[in-house]
């Protein structure tokens, strides 16, 4: 048994009385340390590990919290180990600092994709003063597994000012069989939804005023940045309502020297090369894990062989129309009846990841995803080719580090395209 003044320590202070009696989720520890397996996890598509990494919500991320720390978490399991303790963390941070302005949501890609200080700043820094960020990513989760978490597992007064919603083409994909879904919906902690419980009992006061949309109704601000020269043979006329903004290279430039001042650079004898590396994962209590590993080619194919996008499962069978577009369309309804702003973004891939076969369905998901934007309110911003060739902001070729995280940061403070103005 702990002592009690260790105990109350660890829970944030106070008593230890106190903690147990708020009805809010407990306070959470300062760190929550995910370990990767040291087996890389494989299924029947034989993918490279950085794509399977991507699919580890399945069973490769275990999640350890020192005893001493472990809140006291009162409310049925989801099956996700990492959605569990994110509310546990988002509890905590509403505690503190209230509901966030600006939540980011996602899978593993976003996770690590957008870095939630950074974007603090670089608001701050465009005179959005005082933005609160939160990082609710999720590994595994796809458009089915977001609208579950903003339409029944939080509550409407625990959402933000605006949703940034970062991912990429497989988490629409309604081919795929979605593991993560299945095992969220079969959960204790989903049928105890049913009932009228929620994880988070906790009601913060409702602002004096309304959540406005800069946008007029109808208008949908399309972000397109440009193909690299080398592929602009690639390229395909997209019919869009309106296109209110488009990458140059000085929008990039800009995003990517406040990435450089922002991020000292890492201790070269900590770099780990390979996605699979088996070394600490840190989250932050912003939600945020903030990978150091930068992507090296020659040393990342010495340990992981190179698969073709002909044998890559996450588009073996490929399909925008189903479950998870119906999903988005919900989430999309939702956002706009909660008068709260919807902006999705294509997280960055590598031009090593983009071989033809990929290059081919990350076209069709940025046509599709630029109709249904139109189609049904929401902001598109297009990250995917923005870094192409920077493989120093890439763990591997489709999961981006910090440096990239604070590179799409950023990115989005700077685009005129997002609504930041709700915000305020």
């Amino acid at each position: 048994m702990l002592p009690s003044a260790i105990v109350a320590i660890a829970l944030g202070g106070g008593s230890l009385s106190e903690h147990l009696s708020t009805p809010l989720l407990r306070s959470v520890p300062s760190s929550l340390v995910l370990t990767s397996k040291s087996t890389p996890f494989t299924d029947e598509s034989n993918a490279e590990p950085f794509l399977l990494s991507l699919r580890q919500a399945e069973t490769g991320m275990n999640i350890v919290t020192p005893v001493i720390l472990n809140p006291i978490y009162e409310f049925p399991s989801f099956h996700s180990e990492l959605l569990d303790q994110q509310l546990q963390r988002y509890a905590a941070f509403m505690k503190h600092s209230g509901v966030p302005d600006v939540l980011v949501v996602g899978s593993s890609r976003a996770l690590q994709g957008v870095d939630p200080t950074v974007l603090r700043d670089a608001l701050r820094d465009q005179g959005y003063d005082g933005v609160t960020v939160y990082n609710f990513s999720v590994n595994g989760a796809t458009a089915q597994v977001i609208d579950v978490v903003l339409r029944q597992v939080l509550t409407p007064d625990q959402l933000p000012k605006l949703i940034v919603w970062a991912d990429g083409s497989r988490a629409f994909n309604s081919g795929r069989t979605d593991a993560t879904y299945a095992r969220i919906t079969s959960s204790p902690g989903y049928q105890a939804l049913a009932t009228g419980d929620r994880p988070i009992q906790f009601r913060p006061e409702l602002p004096t005023g309304t959540i406005a949309s800069s946008k007029e109704p109808g208008t949908v601000c399309v972000d397109v940045p440009p193909i690299p020269r080398e592929d602009l043979s690639a390229q395909i006329a997209v019919p869009v309502k309106s296109l209110c903004h488009s990458w140059s290279e000085a929008n990039l430039m800009a995003a990517q020297t406040s990435t450089n001042d922002a991020i000292a650079a890492p201790d070269p004898l900590g770099q780990l090369s390979g996605a699979a590396a088996a070394h600490p994962i840190h989250i932050d209590e912003l939600g945020f894990a903030a990978i150091d590993t930068r992507f090296e080619p020659v040393s990342y194919y010495q340990q992981f062989p190179h698969v073709s996008g002909d044998f890559d499962g996450s588009y073996r069978p490929f399909s925008l129309e189903g479950v998870q577009t119906d999903a988005t369309r919900t989430i999309a309804q939702f956002a706009a009846e909660q008068g709260i702003p919807l902006v999705f973004v294509s997280l960055p891939l590598t031009a090593d990841y983009l071989d033809p076969t990929r290059q081919y369905y990350e076209e069709q998901f940025r046509w599709y995803m630029q109709q249904l934007a139109v189609d049904e309110g929401f902001v598109f911003v297009d990250l995917s080719q923005a870094w192409l060739y920077e493989n120093g902001y890439f763990q591997d070729p489709s999961h981006i580090n910090r440096y990239g995280a604070a590179a799409v940061a950023n990115a989005l403070a700077i685009d005129p395209t997002i609504p930041w103005s709700a915000t305020r």
